[in-house]
């Protein structure tokens, strides 16, 4: 697991294509995908721990039932950028960066815009990484280094995923059709 800086993120998501917010804590999406054209799932329905871990495995896309769905070596290389933590009160904030800082073997107080660059056999890291945004609820982007899909967890409690081209979007669909993955527009807000 190799830490990244928010220049190395912003260097590397410009090599990619990506938009990068300019103010604020750092957010990225495709210059060319639209809101309204993204898959986007709501995490705030009543959700089993097991169904928690499946939708993290499906993000970091740890295992594929699908033979023409083989990733490629940098589909297996994750970033893993937080761009807000402590949203919530200080309880939850505590046990989260606990739980971060014991997962990622760092210590001090969990700061925004911290990042890693996790390899392949860091993936069950990775999957817990993203069960650990979704638990807390910060708002988390995750992408395999070759760019072809971009994952913001939300704080808002839905998990927005798109893809460059309209094939992978309709894979993406198939893959989260268990979690009510739709077409939904949600705004900069959250609604």
């Amino acid at each position: 697991m190799e830490p990244i800086s928010k220049e190395w993120t912003q260097s590397w998501a410009a090599e990619r294509g990506f938009r990068v917010s300019a103010d604020g804590p750092m957010r990225l999406s495709y210059e060319s995908t639209s809101r309204g054209k993204r898959a986007t799932l709501l995490i705030d329905s009543e959700r089993t721990p097991s169904d928690l871990v499946l939708l993290a495995n499906r993000i970091v896309r740890v295992e594929s039932e699908d033979e023409d769905d083989q990733l490629s070596d940098e589909d297996q290389v994750y970033l893993f950028w937080i761009s807000e933590s402590n949203i919530w009160d200080e309880m939850t904030e505590a046990l989260a960066s606990c739980a971060f800082a014991a997962l990622t073997n760092t210590t001090g107080a969990l700061l925004d815009g911290r990042g890693f660059l996790l390899q392949p056999a860091e993936s069950q890291i990775a999957v817990l990484l993203c069960l650990n945004a979704i638990l807390f609820g910060w708002d988390v982007y995750v992408a395999p280094r070759s760019g072809s899909f971009l994952c913001h967890i939300s704080h808002d409690q839905y998990i927005d995923l798109c893809t460059r081209d309209p094939q992978a979007l309709e894979m993406t669909l198939k893959r989260f059709e268990a979690w009510g993955v739709e077409f939904r527009s949600i705004d900069e807000d959250g609604k």
